[in-house]
């Protein structure tokens, strides 16, 4: 009853937000609404199978009151580390709907974008109700038993992007004098796979983890996890005291975050239909298929707008404004920015670049960091750690790992460009203040000097790949300058894995060369040459055992047959093998063709002598001779008289019955 009055009061508020944030028409009924399932992980093949049930019931049980029926669909929507659902994809009717996770859903709500309607609550009971970041360790551990025994552990936590989870967690970890975003050596961050976390846990290879409610809810409501008995809770309200006994998770829990994934509805969205939805979700039970396919349990009412936008300010996620509509959510560059750093590094870019790619087939996947060793992370090529060397300049080459040294090799290649067929490197000069103009020398072995011009970019946080690279420009043999394309060039589509951090200003340059050797490359800035040149550019030869056997690169850089090979397919046959085969297969084609030619020769000579009756004309009184072995007459064989004898062996009168009389 209590549900159902909170549905009826929601819907109320709905309606009065709806009225008062109207532009003009009152939305229309649609035939079919779009409900958006955002998640930054899971494929969309995935969250479709997930959320279909929800769909098929909301159309059973909502859609049916409507005449004529509508109908509900789920539409995978991919947000990779992002903030807000897109509000122009909303406002043009391409989202009715959306389930969101919490603080994607406290940030659409407290701007204005949609309404909360219901709450996903996924635990058995309600052990786990109340919404925070939770402090566990493995039952077994015997050196931890409170937050005071930690300082000295291995500790894994959720990554800075999860922001109402990590901050309670980092503000913790700093009153320990533990920095979350810099001691990477104790702290692993987990950008996206909470599960792997808690095993890391549970298995001993971190000692405590720092993990929000609803997660660690959704962990043990999955098949084969570790029960909740397995873990080890700490309070940290008693850092200085051993408690009796382990806390549970909820009394645990690091302040009151936010709730579980929320059910929106766009403001577009017809009052009666959002009514119809808000019922149809709370009537859901744990042994409805809608909540077995989804991995939970119900639907809650959704908390009002001021308890949400409270707790984001908890955080200094938002600042709350009087204006409809007007309150502003912190966004995951604010977030990224805001990360303290130590002296001589700065906050690195989240992996949130670019437009959020709606209604993808492909989603984004978000590495873990654990994938990209958070322990090990050095230059501008992991990006879990938030923080990274801030040098007045740095020279990287594409693939390396680290800076350019002085004199050293960097740039060693060993790939061609497939329609150049010259060996091609690139490079990223940065500066912190200002967009360098760069440009290069290359000194080959031999003594022949290339040279070439880098491609300005300004520094912005809009872009993961660096510019593009011209593919229009030719150089002539030996060498290759690769100048800034003209107008009407096609652009080279970015290498895949070429991470770029474009947050510095930075020249972006393309050497490529023909020449095997090892080359003198010598790096300028405004004319004049940078601390890191001159270096060693190695072009060594291309590696094509992984291609095929007897396949070796030529000097263009194409992997050919060796000189004891040939060509055949796409592989190459060695000579000892295809000479006698070669032999043979001569031999045979040599005698058939003989064999023709001989049985032509033959049948021609024995059609020579075969006489064809109707070929013979005899001529009237060609009776030449008589005899007693038979008659001989005259005829005409093909223009020529010739004479015809008839032995006794055949019948003289028929022969005589072909002379014309006369």
């Amino acid at each position: 009853m209590a549900a159902r009055m909170a549905a009826r009061a929601l819907a109320l508020l709905v309606l009065a937000c709806a009225l008062s944030l109207g532009e003009g028409e009152a939305p229309v009924l649609k035939s079919h609404y779009r409900i958006g399932a955002v998640h930054a992980a899971d494929n969309s093949e995935q969250v479709v199978h997930r959320y279909n049930e929800t769909a098929r019931f909301l159309t059973r049980v909502a859609g049916s009151l409507f005449d004529p029926p509508i109908t509900f669909s789920i539409v995978p929507v991919i947000t990779p580390g992002a903030i807000m659902v897109d509000k122009q994809s909303v406002e043009e009717g391409l989202l009715d709907f959306a389930l969101v996770p919490p603080f994607i859903g406290a940030c659409n709500a407290v701007e204005g974008v949609m309404t909360p309607m219901a709450v996903v609550h996924s635990g058995p009971d309600d052990n786990l109700v109340r919404i925070g970041t939770t402090i566990f360790t493995s039952a077994s551990n015997r050196d931890i038993d409170t937050v005071r025994d930690i300082r000295n552990k291995r500790i894994a936590s959720v990554h800075h992007a999860s922001v109402s989870d990590f901050l309670p967690a980092a503000s913790l970890l700093a009153s320990m004098g533990i920095h979350a975003t810099q001691d990477n050596e104790k702290v692993t961050l987990y950008w996206d796979k909470t599960a792997d976390l808690v095993e890391s846990v549970l298995r001993g290879e971190n000692d405590v983890g720092f993990l929000g409610t609803d997660f660690l809810q959704s962990y043990l409501s999955k098949d084969g996890a570790i029960p909740i008995t397995g873990f080890k809770f700490l309070d940290a309200g008693s850092a200085s005291e051993r408690p009796a006994q382990p806390a549970t998770p909820a009394e645990a829990a690091i302040g009151e975050g936010i709730p579980e994934y929320f059910f929106m509805a766009a403001n577009s969205a017809h009052w009666k239909v959002q009514k119809a939805v808000a019922d149809a979700l709370l009537r859901i039970g744990a042994s409805d298929d809608a909540a077995i396919d989804g991995g939970y349990q119900s639907f809650r009412p959704a908390p009002d707008l001021f308890h949400v936008t409270r707790l984001l300010e908890q955080f200094n996620l938002s600042k709350h404004s009087l204006t409809p509509g007007a309150s502003a959510c912190a966004n995951v560059w604010d977030i990224s920015e805001s990360v303290s750093c130590p002296e001589k590094w700065r906050p690195k870019s989240p992996l949130s670049l670019g437009k959020i790619d709606f209604f993808s087939s492909s989603p984004f996947k978000s590495p873990s960091c654990t994938e990209k060793g958070i322990s090990t992370c050095s230059g501008l090529y992991c990006l879990c750690s938030p923080c990274l060397p801030d040098p007045s300049t740095r020279l990287l080459a594409e693939g390396g790992e680290g800076t350019c040294a002085k004199m050293g090799t960097c740039g060693s290649m060993a790939t061609q460009q497939a329609e150049e067929r010259r060996y091609v490197a690139e490079f990223r000069y940065m500066e912190s203040m200002q967009a360098p103009n760069c440009s290069w020398t290359l000194e080959l072995q031999g003594g022949k000097v290339l040279s070439g011009k880098g491609i300005n970019h300004p520094g912005k946080h809009a872009s993961a790949h660096p510019a593009s690279t011209p593919a229009g420009a030719h150089a002539p043999a030996g060498g290759a300058a690769v100048a800034p394309a003209e107008a009407g060039d096609a652009a080279e589509a970015p290498r895949e894995g070429l991470l770029w951090n474009l947050e510095w200003p930075s020249c972006h340059m393309v050497v490529s060369t023909v020449a095997r050797g090892r080359h003198v490359l010598e790096i300028l800035s405004g004319g004049r040459q940078i601390e890191d040149s001159p270096l060693i550019f190695e072009v060594v030869a291309r590696d094509c055992s992984p291609l095929g056997r007897r396949l070796v690169a030529s000097d263009a850089g194409e992997c050919v047959c060796d000189r004891w090979s040939v060509p055949v397919g796409s592989g190459c046959s060695p000579l000892e093998v295809m000479v006698p085969v070669v032999l043979v297969c001569g031999g045979l084609v040599l005698w058939l063709l003989v064999s023709v030619y001989v049985e032509g020769r033959v049948s021609r000579a024995d059609r020579a002598w075969i006489v064809h009756e109707a070929d013979v004309k005899f001529c009237p009184q060609s009776l030449l001779a008589q005899g007693s072995q038979g008659v001989v007459l005259l005829a005409e064989y093909k223009g020529t008289e010739v004479a015809v004898k008839a032995s006794l062996g055949g019948d003289p009168s028929t022969l005589m019955s072909m002379v014309p009389e006369g």
